[in-house]
């Protein structure tokens, strides 16, 4: 009977620290998101005062960051399905 009770112990052993990292990177994700919303927020509010050439250098700007996250998301979403 105790054998039995030592394999059901064992069984239910949970690490987890991995989940600490997984929580981690999507708090930074999560951050990452409220910077790129406020900086389209600031190009939309400059587009709509200005309107001057400077669009393309903020719109790759844009494109880069979220390139990015996009890259950061894709690596939390590996982690999390293989454990890596």
């Amino acid at each position: 009977m105790l054998d039995e009770l030592v394999v059901i112990k064992s069984i239910f052993s949970i690490d987890f620290s991995e989940y600490k990292n997984i929580i981690s990177e999507i708090s930074a994700t999560k951050s990452e998101l409220k910077r790129i919303g406020n900086n389209i927020n600031q190009m939309a509010k400059h587009l709509n005062e200005n309107k001057n050439n400077q669009t393309k250098e903020w719109m790759s700007n844009y494109q880069k960051q979220l390139e990015n996250l996009e890259d950061k998301i894709q690596k939390v979403v590996h982690y999390i399905s293989e454990g890596e």
